[in-house]
């Protein structure tokens, strides 16, 4: 029984899809940033991928030659009752590509993808490049913080985790967590790094880990000399 339990689990691994990105960051926007983002709309009836080449379009008018990143609006996350979307949940954003603005009317702006990693749906956002300043932060972030989720189906290596403090609890980008939990008597460990944080929740990516991470997984802060 233990043995079929460890081979799913490493046919799981096997079969999570890469979505590091090509140098982008996963991304956490509150309801009303996502709501303001402009959105990716199709060039062709009933066309549900686009690729690189295809001419992409939003309804805004953006600056000419500017440069922006798609993302894709994967879950959103609430401290409350996760099937709950107000206005004070975050959506976690996949990175898709980045695009630059080629020409623009007041019909709209048409746009042409400079890097990505997959195809681009109707419905993705662009989103400015640098994120939106962060909240004050703690000098001193607090020890353990609790996995809400991930923007995967799968919670592996280079998958994003959202946590349930952010920047104003002392969470900022470059630090690393450590999860730890027991799975049929054996230790497993993952580490993660923060990556993107609002003011009350944290994005991190899966660097290391050595089984699959649950809801509700409590991550503790890895001290500098244990990095």
């Amino acid at each position: 029984m233990r043995l079929c339990v460890w081979l799913s689990v490493l046919w799981l691994f096997a079969l999570t899809p890469a979505v590091a990105g090509f140098g982008l960051p996963g991304r956490l926007v509150t309801a009303e940033q996502l709501g303001l983002a402009p959105k990716i709309i199709p060039v062709m009836y009933g066309r549900q991928y686009l690729t690189r080449d295809d001419q992409l379009l939003v309804r805004e008018v953006l600056e000419h030659g500017s440069t922006w990143h798609i993302y894709r609006p994967t879950r959103a996350f609430s401290t409350t009752e996760p099937s709950y979307h107000s206005a004070a949940d975050v959506w976690g954003m996949l990175p898709v590509a980045s695009v630059t603005v080629v020409t623009n009317d007041d019909q709209g702006s048409r746009l042409a993808v400079t890097a990505g990693m997959q195809e681009i749906r109707p419905g993705d956002r662009l989103l400015r490049p640098t994120p939106p300043p962060s909240a004050e932060q703690s000098d001193v972030p607090p020890r353990a913080v609790r996995v809400l989720g991930g923007l995967q189906d799968h919670h592996y290596m280079q998958d994003w985790l959202v946590l349930d403090h952010g920047a104003e609890h002392g969470l900022k980008p470059g630090q690393r967590w450590r999860i730890e939990h027991e799975m049929l008597g054996k230790r497993l460990v993952a580490d993660v790094e923060i990556g993107d944080t609002v003011e009350q929740f944290s994005l991190a990516q899966i660097i290391s880990s050595q089984g699959p991470i649950k809801i509700g997984d409590i991550a503790k802060r890895i001290e500098r000399h244990h990095e």
